[in-house]
């Protein structure tokens, strides 16, 4: 996941990419860079893409220079099909459609950014459609037109569901059983863990041209453990 921040694995293990303070060792840099040093002359170990920290799937990275190139230029020009899903605290209204907005850094809180209409902000279009609604909970599938900043997540709680545990955009309150299972107990002596932690949000597939051949490429990323559980625990309980 993301540059300079923490995806989470197969097993919704946060993985940090980049070495950070505090996060010098065993980030996924660190890795490819074992398994494959010639990353080490490709600007930024090859790192094509950006995603949010805490969004767990797909980050592209290229092998040599021109392979790069050619993937952040696709990128740029908006040939790149994006698919994420998302779980909401919420209902999007309408339950499918698209959604365009201008926005901005927000000078007021550093690493946010905010809806504008001065004709000065950056503009952004995404595709959405609810895929399941479990009570307060939705399961959306979203599909950016373009990669501005926290896009998705600013367009989420724009259609009035943010991510779920979206500390920026929503109220950031973790997802517990025991909000669905009235009569849970979670045992003698023992703390409830959240269902989901973590930001509800998960880059699921990604399409476009190879860089040498030319051929259409579609790479999937299953959903992680966290996401299925709490997906599995929503229909059960919801």
């Amino acid at each position: 996941m993301a540059c300079g921040g923490a995806c989470a694995s197969s097993e919704g293990r946060p993985v940090v990419v980049h070495p950070a303070a505090g996060h010098q060792d065993g980030t996924l840099l660190n890795t490819l860079l074992h398994h494959a040093p010639d990353l080490a002359k490709v600007p930024r170990a090859g790192i094509v893409h950006r995603l949010d920290k805490d969004t767990s799937g797909i980050l592209l990275f290229a092998r040599h220079r021109d392979a790069q190139v050619s993937l952040r230029d696709q990128f740029r020009k908006r040939t790149v099909e994006k698919t994420y899903y998302a779980l909401t605290a919420g209902v999007p209204t309408p339950s499918e459609g698209s959604i365009d907005l201008e926005i901005e850094e927000d000078p007021a809180k550093a690493g946010r950014v905010r809806k504008t209409g001065t004709g000065r902000g950056k503009k952004c279009a995404t595709d959405y459609r609810v895929l399941e609604v479990h009570g307060w909970y939705a399961w959306v599938e979203v599909r950016p037109h373009t990669g501005r900043t926290h896009q998705i997540r600013i367009s989420l709680r724009e259609l009035g569901a943010p991510c779920l545990a979206d500390p920026f955009y929503g109220d950031g309150a973790p997802l517990y059983l025991s909000k669905l299972k009235r009569d849970y107990k979670a045992g003698r002596g023992r703390e409830e863990r959240p269902l989901l932690g973590r930001l509800g949000l998960h880059a699921a597939r990604l399409s476009f041209e190879h860089p040498e051949s030319g051929e259409r490429l579609t790479l999937e990323a299953p959903l992680p453990k966290d996401l299925r559980t709490t997906l599995r625990q929503l229909s059960r309980w919801a």
